[in-house]
């Protein structure tokens, strides 16, 4: 981005939704990548109670110990899960068939989704509130997103909906960590 746009905040407070909302922007068929430091349970929540979707694919990195998702035996018929990395929450999903395990490499497993060799068309990402120029921190996990979230908004632009969790719990940390509001559709304040 060549210049800072002065008026970031307005945009910014356009675009934060309750979680409830921002389930509802999730759609049958979509495939949707659960990124970063862990789930936004304002989200996931309320998305395991809808009867009104089929054929949701949920792509985890890291599935965390209280995930909406950590007993999806009721939810099969909705969402079919995939983990990159088998955990202690994953690894008895994959046991008993209930979750798909795509072996990953911490550095390589973006480019799956980058080739188009798994179709996203959603990711929801957990991010700092933002600084003084409107950019939010990836935190600690920004190398395996931040590259797929760049490419696959600017290659489909509005066909790619990115939802942010925004965790003022989160470090910021220092490197190429950063992502600029413009680049993010809804937000979720998960204070």
């Amino acid at each position: 981005m060549s210049y800072i746009d002065k008026n970031w905040r307005d945009k910014y407070r356009k675009k934060i939704i309750s979680g409830e909302e921002a389930s509802k922007k999730i759609k049958s068929g979509m495939g949707v990548e659960m990124m970063g430091t862990g789930e936004c349970l304002l989200i996931t929540q309320p998305l395991t109670q809808r009867q009104d979707i089929e054929g949701v694919r949920l792509y985890f990195t890291f599935m965390r110990p209280d995930s909406s998702f950590a007993h999806p035996e009721k939810l099969v018929d909705r969402f079919k899960l995939y983990s990159h990395f088998l955990s202690y929450e994953t690894r008895p999903l994959v046991e008993k068939a209930l979750m798909d395990f795509i072996p990953s490499h911490n550095s390589s497993a973006n480019r799956q989704f980058i080739d188009g060799h798994i179709k996203i068309d959603a990711a929801i990402l957990s991010l700092t509130p933002p600084d003084k120029n409107g950019f939010l921190s990836m935190s600690y996990r920004p190398g395996m997103h931040k590259p797929m979230v760049h490419q696959l908004k600017r290659e489909r632009k509005n066909n790619f909906l990115v939802i942010a969790s925004i965790n003022e719990n989160l470090p910021v940390c220092c490197g190429d960590t950063l992502i600029h509001e413009s680049e993010i559709d809804f937000m979720v304040e998960d204070h």
